[in-house]
């Protein structure tokens, strides 16, 4: 299993990481991590249902685990339905009421479902628990910048690069605040530095939310291609559409042309 997501997220040889994690499978078909583990590689691959499925076989292997619990929730986030994605943290949340990570993906669905002031609520809530981590900030610095928060977004984005001083923050922190005002040239200056850092998290971009409105980009699809990656079809749910009209009205203009850390 560990041999996959390396191959998945560090080697990025997706043959190589299916093939382990199939193995992996093989040999332990009743662990709940290695369900779990293979939903990143299902992911990764735009396979969202078949990443629900090994994510509830994980679940009913192991019931009582937030992290388990939270992970379905983020599955179900990834494909858009984000409903789902609030009553499997609040599962988690009763079990540990202070799970950062089923915080995060609570307040990424509010977020997605136009529901800010709860995203807001519940970031500013996990921020007492994990202060200055960058994944977090980014995740306020985007809902800064789809509500307009032009300035605050900027804010965001300069205190990751203080952080970045005295610690490693991923450039695709930066590029997703970006995206969330509407400065795509500067979002792909951002993936490309992820790109060379060879971010892990750049596997998830595909069928990551807040890249939907690059989606359309033809720099998006050949930026994919440099990671062994294709642009998956994406499901559009009632509340995905209406939050990309709020958040599209909201933006600005263009410019020129498994620990505690938060997962995007």
């Amino acid at each position: 299993m560990s041999l996959g997501y390396a191959a998945l997220t560090y080697d990025w040889d997706f043959p190589q990481a299916k093939r382990e994690f199939l193995r992996a499978l093989e040999l332990r078909p009743q662990s709940a991590t290695v369900h779990h583990y293979y939903a990143y590689y299902l992911t990764a691959m735009g396979e969202l249902e078949e990443a629900i499925g090994e994510r509830k076989k994980a679940q009913e292997l192991q019931p009582d685990s937030p992290l388990i619990i939270t992970a379905l929730g983020e599955a179900y986030y990834q494909a858009r339905r984000y409903t789902d994605t609030i009553a499997e943290t609040k599962k988690s949340l009763d079990l540990d009421s202070n799970y950062p990570i089923a915080l995060i993906n609570m307040g990424r669905a509010y977020e997605q479902m136009g529901m800010h002031s709860q995203a807001r609520q519940i970031y500013q809530q996990t921020l007492a628990l994990i202060p200055d981590d960058p994944g977090l900030l980014a995740l306020i610095g985007h809902n800064q910048a789809i509500t307009g928060d032009r300035p605050h977004a900027l804010a965001t984005i300069s205190r990751l690069k203080q952080i970045s001083m005295t610690r490693y923050v991923p450039s695709l922190y930066s590029a997703l605040i970006y995206i969330g005002l509407g400065q795509k040239d500067n979002a792909f200056i951002w993936l490309e530095k992820a790109l060379n850092e060879r971010c892990e998290y750049l596997v998830y971009l595909p069928t990551e939310p807040m890249a939907d409105p690059i989606r359309g980009d033809p720099r998006f699809p050949e930026f994919l291609k440099r990671l062994g990656l294709i642009v998956p079809k994406i499901p559009r749910t009632p509340a995905t559409l209406v939050e990309h009209r709020r958040s599209s009205n909201l933006r600005m203009p263009q410019d020129g042309g498994a620990d505690n850390q938060a997962r995007i």
